[in-house]
């Protein structure tokens, strides 16, 4: 597989297929709460980014929306999650988590359950109940913070997630008509080689702060899904957590989420390949905005882009020390 980004002559016959995701149930009322760590730690990695799934989406309704023979190559099966080690030239270590139709992503506003993706920094010496980092300048509204895995019940320094696409689909915000997506300065993924075997996905960072009057407690559920305690505490049902796609001027500029052209201010767009050979997956960082750049790096319009590989040892890291 090599990064030849050079447009195709035909675009895969599943690429609409694959750009159409589940649509937004009507409310968030059908809901199965999971987490806690209560039952098989191996079983518990599809219990995020919150300790609830609903009923109106995967892995209980749009069950095909998954039958791609790419989806188990990378989270195991099409209602699966699968978790990959990175193995790379960045110093911090990682892993990352692909899952199909299991339900996890699920989102305050009702949509998610399929095609989460997710990447885990270290533990964090950190524990329950969590003070919420605070940022200023104009990051109140973008500020980082630790993340709580309501599954396992660890604590990671840092956290990473999106989604994912397969079978020739485009960029799931791309797809999701973004106002800000035409000033990313990625192609189409059909200009990226996106044949058999191939994904693409931007990975945004985990931030949270106060819910502005917002109903989100739902999210949370009870004490009885988190392991150790919730969250933030008594905190908690007051507090918003989402991975950061929205634009920079959103909190200071009214009606940004729905209108704003200024793209979010810290990303990293990834392709990957699976190699049936080896069964590991190769990955190339395609492009990234960083915090302190006014301007997203754009490597792979360059020949830049950093590669790395990821390897899957069959279970969840975490399963190492329990």
């Amino acid at each position: 597989m090599n990064m030849n980004f050079t447009p195709q002559a035909c675009i895969l016959a599943l690429a609409l297929a694959a750009a159409t995701v589940p649509a937004k149930s009507d409310d968030c009322s059908q809901l199965e709460y999971c987490g806690g760590a209560q039952g098989d730690l191996g079983a518990e990695i599809s219990c995020t980014p919150f300790p609830v799934k609903s009923t109106k989406l995967p892995p209980y309704q749009w069950a095909t929306y998954c039958d791609n023979e790419d989806v188990p190559k990378y989270a195991g099966s099409n209602k699966g999650a699968k978790t990959w080690q990175y193995k790379g030239n960045d110093p911090k270590p990682n892993y990352w988590v692909f899952h199909g139709c299991d339900g996890a992503g699920l989102m305050d506003d009702c949509m998610g359950g399929t095609a989460y993706i997710e990447q885990f920094g270290q533990y964090s010496s950190d524990s329950t109940p969590l003070t919420k980092r605070t940022c200023d300048n104009g990051w109140e509204s973008h500020c980082p913070q630790p993340f709580v895995h309501p599954g396992t019940g660890e604590v990671y320094e840092w956290y990473n997630a999106g989604m994912w696409t397969w079978g020739g689909g485009n960029w799931p915000d791309q797809v999701a008509n973004k106002p800000w997506w035409k000033n990313m300065g990625l192609l189409d993924t059909d200009e990226l080689d996106n044949g058999p075997g191939t994904a693409f996905a931007i990975m945004y960072p985990w931030v949270c702060g106060t819910t502005g009057g917002e109903d989100v407690a739902w999210l949370w559920g009870s004490a009885e899904s988190w392991r150790n305690r919730l969250p933030f505490g008594d905190e908690t049902d007051d507090t918003k957590c989402y991975y950061d796609n929205e634009p920079w001027d959103v909190g200071t500029t009214p009606n940004a989420h729905w209108t704003s052209t200024l793209i979010p201010p810290i990303w990293q767009a990834y392709k990957f390949y699976y190699d049936d050979k080896t069964q590991k997956v190769k990955g190339w960082l395609l492009a990234e905005k960083k915090a302190d750049s006014p301007t997203p790096e754009l490597y792979y319009l360059h020949n830049e882009s950093q590669e790395f590989e990821l390897n899957s040892d069959g279970s969840p890291p975490w399963m190492a020390s329990e």
